[in-house]
C-alpha cells in the first residue's frame, strides 16, 4: 500500500466570519438600512419640516460617520473587534427606534443620528478588515498545508522516491483535497502565492449580504409604506434591524495584533498618490447614494405614483447587488482600476440619461446605474487596501481611506438641496452630478499603473 499522510489537523473550513458578517449585514440594511430610502419623506409627512431640515438628520448621521472613521481608530483600538461590531450595530437599533417612537422630535433625532454614525463608522471598520484578515488567515493555512504536501510525497510503493509534478506550480505537488491524506505518486497543485485573487471576492460576499439585504428592505419597506403606512413601515425595521444584532453576538473573537495609529501615518497615508486617487473615488462615487437618499425618491414621486416608485428604484439595490458579488470577483483577475473606470462611466450616462428622455424606464435605469456605481467603488477600494495594506495596517488604512466616502453622501444630500433651490429643479442636479461622474474615468484609467505601490 502506499505510504499515506494524513492532513486532517490541518484541514480547512470556512471561518464563521465568512457567514455570520454577511447574514448579519443582510437583516441590518434590510431594516435599518432601508428605511433611509423612505426617511424624508416619512419625516414630512409626520412633521412637516422643510426639505433642508429633514435632510440634516441623514446629513448628520454621514457627517459623523465621516468623523469617527478617522477617530475609531484611536477611540477603538483597545477594543475587541467583534465587540465594536456588536456595539456599533446597537446604533443602528436605536435610531429606527427613535423613529418609529419619536419621529417629530428633532433634538433626538438628531443626537440618534450622530450616535448612528458612530456606530456605523465601528461596524464597516470592524467588520470591513476582520474579513481581509481572516481571509489572509485562510490563505497562510493553505500555503502550509501546501509545504506539507511537498513533504509529504517522497516514497514509491517499491520504496523509490517519486518527483513532484514538473508541471505543478512552485513545484510544488498537486493536490486532491485538503484534510485529504495524501498518496505517493500523486501530484498535488499549490495555491497561488498572491493574496490578491481573494480579496476582491471577499469583498463582494460582505457588500453582497448587504446588498442583498437593502434590496429586500426597499421592496418590502416600500410595499408596506404604501399600504399600511410608514408606522408600520418603521415597526417591522426595527425587528428586523433586532435580529441582526442577535446574530453578531455569535461572531466569534480574533486577536489579531494592530499597528498604533499615528496622526502622521494617517495623513501620509491619505495623501499618497494611491490613497489619494482611491479616497477621491470613494468621495464621488457616494455622491450617487446621496442622490438617491435626498432627491431621486422626491423626483421619481412626482413622475409617478406611490405603487410604482418602490420598483422605480428597487434598481439601485438590486444593481449593488449583482455588481458587489460579480464586480469583486471581476476585479480580482482584470484590474481594480478597470472596475473603478467601468462604474462611473455608467453611473454619468444614468444620470445624464435621466435627464435627457423623460420617461420611467430613464428613472429605472439611472437608479440602476448609481447602484453599479455605488457597489463597485468600494468593493475595488476594500480588495485594493488587502492588496495594498498589511494586516497590522488595515484598520488605518480603511479610516484614512473610506472617511471620503461618507463625506461624500454629505455632501450630495445638502448639496443636491441646495442646488435644487438655486437651478430650479432636479434635473440639473442630475446633470451637474452626471458630468463628475464622466470626469472621474480619466483618473481611474491611470490608476493601474500604481497597482503595485503600498499603503
Amino acid at each position: 500500500m502506499p505510504d499515506e499522510v494524513n492532513l486532517r489537523p490541518f484541514r480547512q473550513r470556512i471561518p464563521l466570519d465568512l457567514l455570520i458578517l454577511p447574514t448579519a449585514f443582510f437583516f441590518l440594511f434590510a431594516g435599518a438600512g432601508a428605511q433611509q430610502t423612505y426617511l424624508l419623506a416619512y419625516l414630512e409627512e409626520v412633521a412637516g419640516w422643510e426639505p433642508v431640515k429633514r435632510a440634516w438628520v441623514l446629513a448628520a448621521v454621514y457627517l459623523s460617520f465621516s468623523v469617527f472613521r478617522v477617530a475609531n481608530v484611536y477611540l477603538l483600538r483597545r477594543l475587541a473587534d467583534h465587540l465594536a461590531i456588536l456595539f456599533g450595530a446597537l446604533t443602528y437599533l436605536v435610531f429606527t427606534f427613535c423613529i418609529f417612537l419619536v419621529p417629530q422630535s428633532y433634538p433626538l433625532l438628531v443626537t440618534a443620528a450622530v450616535l448612528w454614525g458612530w456606530g456605523a463608522a465601528a461596524v464597516w471598520s470592524g467588520s470591513s478588515t476582520r474579513m481581509l484578515d481572516v481571509t489572509e488567515l485562510a490563505k497562510d493555512s493553505e500555503r502550509r498545508v501546501a509545504r506539507l504536501a511537498g513533504q509529504a510525497v517522497q516514497r514509491g510503493p517499491e520504496g523509490t522516491r517519486v518527483a513532484p509534478d514538473p508541471s505543478a506550480p512552485c513545484g510544488v505537488p498537486l493536490q486532491t483535497g485538503i484534510g485529504v491524506p495524501l498518496q505517493t505518486g500523486t501530484s498535488y497543485p499549490c495555491h497561488p502565492a498572491g493574496g490578491r485573487r481573494r480579496y476582491g471576492a471577499a469583498s463582494g460576499i460582505l457588500y453582497g449580504g448587504t446588498h442583498a439585504g437593502f434590496l429586500t428592505g426597499v421592496l418590502l419597506l416600500g410595499a408596506l409604506r404604501h399600504r399600511f403606512g410608514g408606522f408600520t413601515l418603521y415597526w417591522v425595521a426595527v425587528n428586523v434591524t433586532a435580529v441582526a444584532v442577535l446574530v453578531l453576538t455569535c461572531l466569534p473573537r480574533r486577536d489579531i495584533p494592530r499597528e498604533t495609529p499615528t496622526l502622521g501615518a494617517l495623513v501620509r497615508m491619505a495623501l499618497s498618490a494611491k490613497g489619494a486617487t482611491v479616497g477621491f473615488f470613494l468621495l464621488t462615487s457616494s455622491l450617487g447614494f446621496g442622490l438617491l437618499l435626498a432627491a431621486l425618491d422626491e423626483y421619481a414621486s412626482g413622475r409617478h405614483s406611490g405603487a410604482v416608485v418602490p420598483f422605480v428604484l428597487a434598481g439601485f439595490p438590486a444593481a449593488r447587488l449583482v455588481v458587489s458579488f460579480a464586480g469583486g470577483i471581476l476585479s480580482d483577475f482584470f484590474g481594480r482600476h478597470r472596475l473603478f473606470l467601468i462604474s462611473f462611466a455608467l453611473g454619468a450616462v444614468g444620470l445624464i440619461g435621466c435627464v435627457l428622455y423623460k420617461h420611467p424606464a430613464s428613472v429605472a435605469l439611472a437608479a440602476l446605474f448609481l447602484g453599479a456605481l455605488h457597489a463597485a467603488v468600494p468593493v475595488a477600494a476594500m480588495a485594493l487596501i488587502g492588496d495594498s495594506a498589511h494586516r497590522s495596517r488595515r484598520p488605518l488604512a480603511y479610516g484614512a481611506l473610506f472617511v471620503w466616502r461618507d463625506l461624500g453622501v454629505v455632501i450630495a444630500i445638502l448639496a443636491s438641496r441646495v442646488l435644487q433651490v438655486h437651478m430650479g429643479g432636479f434635473d440639473a442636479v442630475l446633470l451637474v452630478f452626471g458630468v463628475v461622474f464622466g470626469l472621474c474615468c480619466i483618473p481611474a484609467a491611470l490608476l493601474g499603473k500604481r497597482a503595485a505601490e503600498q499603503l
